[in-house]
């Protein structure tokens, strides 16, 4: 496995779950959540209900969270702990999804995320933008 440095970053999509924040994170961070969703037993997620239940419980409360910062964009601010918490958990549940349906992972193209940026209320961004990475396909 390539490890990534922390300057690397990577936007993902989960338009196919029904969420529609686009999320950057370090792509670090999607390859250890792809690693452990892979290699981890079933038995160690939600004391032992398995990957599909944590999939169902992250759907669920992440589409409400999403729906509630579509209709407060004032709250999506780097400083706000349950927005970063909301992100860390897309991150989760696009490795979980990817795993359980052994899906080819797909990043978000630099231009198409620069695209999505000018087009929301606020800019979350900070300045800083998702890495062309080869050999990942990504979504234009």
């Amino acid at each position: 496995m390539q490890n990534f440095n922390s300057e690397t970053r990577s936007a993902i999509a989960l338009f196919d779950l029904g969420i529609q924040t686009v999320v950057l994170t370090e792509h670090q961070n999607i390859m250890d959540g792809l690693n452990k969703f892979t290699y981890a037993p079933d038995k160690v997620w939600c004391n032992g209900l398995g990957k599909k239940h944590l999939h169902k419980i992250l759907l669920r409360k992440l589409r409400a969270q999403d729906k509630f910062f579509t209709l407060h964009p004032n709250k999506v601010k780097p400083t706000n702990q349950k927005w970063r918490d909301f992100c860390d958990d897309c991150v989760v549940l696009y490795c979980l999804d990817t795993v359980l349906n052994n899906s080819v992972v797909k990043l978000v193209h630099p231009e198409l995320y620069t695209q999505i940026v000018n087009k929301t209320a606020y800019d979350g961004t900070t300045g800083r933008m998702p890495h062309l990475i080869s050999d990942i396909p990504t979504l234009q």
